[in-house]
């Protein structure tokens, strides 16, 4: 568990089902990530939060405020090889553009530097996405290339432990 000054980040639960429900369940928050199925239904929810709880290779938190509110978003990290993984982050509509992002990738990259051996972190992010594209740049994160991806360009970023 993370806390940060607004948010707890902390492990999925299944009373996050309806929040994940519905997010995922939103074409603008879907668009940026992949392996979403099209139709995100109930049991996936289900299937996703025992997933995340027992791959000890995969990092995953929710996000939710300190508040105690419901989920707000998800952050995680997903293992590469070589002591290198890929970032993954999205925040509810409805909480965009209050800074959460922000806080939790802040945080939660000081979590990997201090409590893991990743040395890198990778992040994929479409071209349009410019809000992404600016958190990833204050987290520290630098250009490194761009590829096409399901006909959308998409620049790539890196994070490397100093």
């Amino acid at each position: 568990m993370i806390k940060t000054p607004r948010l707890i980040l902390r492990p999925l639960e299944k009373k996050d089902i309806s929040s994940l429900v519905r997010n995922m369940s939103d074409k603008n928050i879907v668009d940026g990530l992949e392996g979403v199925p099209e139709s995100f239904t109930e049991k996936d929810a289900f299937e996703w939060v025992d997933y995340c709880n027992k791959d000890k290779k995969i990092l995953m938190f929710g996000i939710e405020s300190s508040e105690g509110s419901e989920l707000l978003g998800e952050i995680g990290l997903n293992p590469i090889k070589n002591k290198t993984g890929e970032i993954v982050y999205w925040i509810s509509r409805k909480e965009q553009g209050k800074g959460f992002a922000s806080e939790a990738i802040s945080h939660f990259m000081k979590y990997i530097a201090e409590k893991t051996e990743i040395e890198r972190v990778n992040a994929e992010v479409y071209s349009e996405n410019e809000k992404s594209i600016i958190l990833l740049q204050k987290a520290g994160f630098r250009y490194t290339g761009s590829k096409r991806k399901s006909g959308k360009e998409e620049r790539l970023y890196s994070w490397s432990r100093n």
